[in-house]
C-alpha cells in the first residue's frame, strides 16, 4: 500500500512482477487465510501485519500484479520446462543458492514465523536470498524478452 501510494504521488505507476502468478496467488491466499491480520515483530523492532484474504484478493486482481509467465509462454516455444529456474539462465541469470525451490521456501517461511529465534533468523536470511534471486531473475527474463530473447533461435 505505501509503495503504491508513494509511486502514484510521484506520478509513477507501481507494477509488481511475479514469474508465475498461479503458484504465487495460491500461497498468498493460503497464508492470508492462515495468518491474515497477525502482527509480527522483526529483530530490529519494526512490525509487519500479514494481509487479510480480502486484501490479497484485491491486490492480485489489480493492475499492479503482473505475470511474467504469460509473456514467456507467448515468446518461447519450449523443448523443456518454461519454469524460472530453466528460463532465467537463458537470460544470463545465475541463482545464488542451490537446492532451494518453492517447496523449500514454504518450509523456510514456516520456520521464519514460528521457529526459535536462531532458526527463524537463519530461515529468514535464506528465504530473503531465495526471494531476491527470484525477483532479479524475473527482471532479467523480462529484460531479455524485451531485447528479443537473444541466443534463442526463431521458430
Amino acid at each position: 500500500g505505501q509503495q503504491r501510494t508513494h509511486a502514484e504521488g510521484a506520478g509513477k505507476r507501481l507494477r509488481v512482477w511475479v514469474y508465475s502468478e498461479q503458484g504465487e496467488n495460491y500461497w498468498l491466499r493460503f497464508y492470508a487465510e492462515r495468518h491474515g491480520g497477525q502482527i509480527y515483530t522483526l529483530a530490529d523492532g519494526r512490525t509487519i501485519t500479514m494481509p487479510t484474504l480480502d486484501q490479497v484478493n484485491e491486490f492480485i486482481a489489480s493492475e499492479v500484479w503482473c505475470d511474467c509467465f504469460q509473456l514467456v509462454r507467448k515468446a518461447l516455444a519450449p523443448t523443456d520446462s518454461l519454469g524460472l529456474k530453466t528460463v532465467a539462465p537463458l537470460a544470463g541469470f545465475s541463482f545464488s543458492q542451490e537446492g532451494v525451490d518453492g517447496k523449500a521456501a514454504v518450509h523456510l517461511f514456516e520456520q521464519a514465523i514460528s521457529g526459535s529465534k536462531t532458526t527463524a533468523q537463519a530461515a529468514r536470511r535464506t528465504l530473503e536470498r531465495y526471494n531476491a534471486d527470484d525477483c532479479v531473475a524475473t527482471s532479467a527474463v523480462r529484460a531479455w524478452l524485451r531485447r528479443g530473447a537473444p541466443g534463442i533461435k526463431e521458430v
